[in-house]
């Protein structure tokens, strides 16, 4: 089953450090913000935001059907 995981990314820019990725993702489903302050921050946050989501609709999906 796929899953779409919608954000908002919000990219700020420091003057004296221009090169450099960093800002706030949000999630649409829960509207938490979660800063981060280079490009693997971004991509841990990623994952951990959507494996959480997985894992639970994952589990409701077994309720679902039947199995637990």
């Amino acid at each position: 089953m796929r899953t779409t995981f919608t954000f908002v990314l919000y990219l700020l820019v420091d003057t004296d450090e221009p090169a450099r990725l960093r800002g706030i993702l949000r999630p649409i489903a829960n509207e938490a913000d979660y800063p981060f302050s280079d490009e693997q921050e971004l991509l841990d946050l990623m994952h951990q935001i959507t494996s959480r989501v997985s894992m639970t609709l994952t589990a409701e999906q077994q309720e679902v059907t039947g199995y637990e």
